[in-house]
Parts: structure tokens; C-alpha cells; sequence
């Protein structure tokens, strides 16, 4: 497939994006071949509210309200973004950091901020939620 004359002579977007396919570099496939990539909408991250808790709460992040559209099977990534000085808080604190609603057992007062990462096995999205100690 001659990539440049291909391009030139075929405007139609979706069945250019199905001839690149996911083939190595300098392989663009057969014009027509299907790309789940091409297709594919990012899902939509939720961390969930913010919470406000006492010390010696057990927190639960909820990371239930994400999506996505296409119905994708998502994965879940959280990691500690920002802890309150003097915590000594990281990921492995989680009960599960793949988890959809890990929880924690904050060690001191102040705000602890969570990123979510979401994936769909082709795209990504992410989101922080604040859980304030009091």
C-alpha cells in the first residue's frame, strides 16, 4: 500500500483510520481492515465527591461513576497525588490500588488528594477526588 497515493486518493477519514490499523511502523495494512482503535471513545474517569472525615475514619474512594460509551471493560489506577505533611500515606496504604473502591485508614489531618486513572486497554482518563481529615 502506498501510503501517500492512498492518503491522496481516498478522503473518507474512517476507512483511511481502518487501513493504518494497528501494524507495526511502515506496515499500514489493507485498505478496509477493521481497527477497533479507530473506534474507540476514552472512558470517562469519576473519582467521586469530595469527602470531608474524621481522623480515624476508614476512607472508601469510589471510582463506580466512571465510564464508558463504547462498554469497554475499564481498569482502575489510584495514587496519591498530595498528602498533608507528616503523613506517610502512599499507594500500598490502599486495601487495592486497581481496585474500583480501595480504602485507606488516613494517619494524620489535612487533605489528602487522590488521582484516579481509568483505562480501556487503548485510552485513558483521570480524575483527582479531595478527602479532607479533620
Amino acid at each position: 500500500l502506498d501510503v501517500d497515493n492512498y492518503a491522496d486518493d481516498n478522503s473518507d477519514s474512517t476507512y483511511w483510520c481502518e487501513a493504518l490499523s494497528t501494524y507495526g511502523a511502515g506496515d499500514y495494512g489493507t485498505p478496509g481492515e477493521a481497527n477497533d482503535d479507530c473506534d474507540n471513545t476514552a472512558p470517562d474517569a469519576y473519582a467521586g465527591a469530595d469527602q470531608t472525615v474524621t481522623l480515624g475514619d476508614t476512607v472508601t474512594l469510589d471510582a463506580s461513576g466512571s465510564s464508558d460509551t463504547d462498554g469497554d471493560t475499564l481498569t482502575y489506577e489510584w495514587t496519591i497525588s498530595t498528602a498533608p505533611s507528616g503523613s506517610s500515606i502512599t499507594e500500598s496504604d490502599l486495601s487495592d490500588s486497581t481496585s474500583v473502591s480501595p480504602t485507606y485508614d488516613p494517619d494524620v489531618t489535612g487533605d489528602y488528594i487522590w488521582r484516579l486513572k481509568v483505562s480501556d486497554g487503548s485510552d485513558t482518563d483521570k480524575d483527582f477526588v479531595t478527602i479532607t481529615v479533620e
